[in-house]
């Protein structure tokens, strides 16, 4: 699959979850912690995409 569209689905898919996660995790805790919650997640996702992505699709 072309890496161009595999980075791409990567990061909508990670700013799907910061979406989510800005609206879900102030409902659990308060709502300094749940922004820096929602932050860390979107990096972890947008890096262990990048990370699998880079690893799992080399450039021929």
């Amino acid at each position: 699959m072309n890496s161009v569209i595999l980075d791409v689905s990567v990061a909508v898919l990670s700013l799907i979850v910061l979406i989510i996660s800005i609206f879900a995790l102030p409902v659990v805790l308060p709502a300094g912690y749940a922004i820096i919650l929602a932050l860390v997640l979107f990096i972890i996702c947008m890096s262990g995409g990048g990370y699998i992505i880079s690893n799992n699709h080399k450039t021929e």
